[in-house]
């Protein structure tokens, strides 16, 4: 596939979506018609075309549209191929979107990730320039702010990482927003593997910015992995007191019940809150909801309810797979 028909795929299918959002598959399949005129498509393209399918059906309640949410249905799924290229026609179809080019540069970080050994530094490249593009339309997208620290600290400097690069990024940050400020300088030291700095700059996060979901998210999953059981619950209900229907907190809640086995009925109310909510973030998980709902009830010695949770949250969360297929087997074999 050239790419005029991929340019031309892009902007049929950004057009079309946006005037006829349920019409698009007919729209797709006269396409199609047109331009490869009976040729073998790659599996990866079709794949890829299957997934603006998908989305397309649900563009009257997406909040982006249908081009941007093929590559994170791709990212979700793990089909790291299928993602660069439903990437690489979301920053054709739609050249000023910030979000284009961040969710592009996930899947060029990812495919940097997955690739050869003589492939790798070129992806990190593509990946480096797409958070650039991003941050020059909108430099104050927070998490295209962030993942670029994240690419500064963790990346190769051959490949665009720079420790220098990142002191300034949090600099940049820190102007934007102190709470994201403090968050990024917690990220920094967690890279740098200083617990006592990135639990001082965590709590800052939060006093900074308490209405702010991810930062009491971030430090209960640290408090978590230290099995500090009642700080990480403390942490988390104290956004719930102010911000009760919050999707990410309540998952928070549920999240820390399955794994240290405490306030197990309340932990299956929480993830039913959040899988409630009308308004769900970006990183809205079912099959994360699914799988901690699943080990909570497998703690209270429900397991034959657990089961089917467990097989839906496997098909939904493939990244998960290694995870969840263990406490299938589990179930299955006790």
């Amino acid at each position: 596939m050239n790419s005029v028909p991929a340019l031309e795929v892009a902007q049929c299918l950004s057009e079309d979506i946006a005037r006829r959002p349920l019409t698009i598959c007919s729209a797709i399949a006269g396409y199609l018609a047109r331009v490869f005129n009976g040729k073998n498509m790659r599996s990866k393209i079709f794949w890829l075309l299957m997934a603006l399918i998908t989305f397309a059906t649900q563009a009257q309640s997406a909040s982006r549209p249908a081009p941007i949410e093929a590559v994170r249905s791709a990212l979700r799924a793990g089909n790291v191929e299928a993602a660069t290229e439903a990437a690489n026609l979301a920053i054709t179809a739609l050249p000023g979107a910030a979000d284009a080019w961040y969710f592009a540069a996930a899947a060029y970080g990812q495919m940097a990730q997955s690739a050869s050994i003589f492939s790798k530094l070129s992806w990190a490249k593509k990946c480096l320039h797409a958070y650039e593009q991003a941050l020059r339309i909108d430099p104050g997208h927070i998490d295209a702010n962030m993942e670029l620290l994240q690419f500064y600290l963790v990346v190769p400097g051959i490949a665009g990482g720079s420790r220098e690069k990142a002191d300034a990024q949090v600099a940049r940050i820190a102007k934007l927003d102190a709470g994201w400020g403090y968050a990024a300088r917690s990220r920094v030291a967690r890279v740098d593997k200083d617990e006592v700095a990135y639990e001082r700059e965590a709590k800052s996060a939060i006093a900074a910015s308490p209405g702010e979901a991810r930062h009491r998210a971030g430090y209960a999953l640290m408090l978590a992995k230290k099995q500090r059981w009642e700080d990480a619950f403390c942490v988390v209900d104290e956004g719930l007191a102010v911000a009760p229907d919050d999707t990410r907190l309540n998952y928070q809640i549920g999240r820390l019940a399955a794994l240290s086995g405490k306030q197990l009925e309340r932990g299956l109310m929480a993830l039913q809150r959040a899988r409630n909510t009308s308004n769900k973030p970006d990183d809205y998980s079912e099959g994360a909801m699914l799988w901690r709902r699943g080990q909570i009830l497998e703690k209270l010695g429900r397991g034959k309810e657990a089961l089917p949770d467990y097989r839906r949250a496997l098909q939904l969360e493939p990244n998960l797979k290694e995870q969840i297929a263990l406490d299938i087997e589990r179930v299955e074999n006790g």
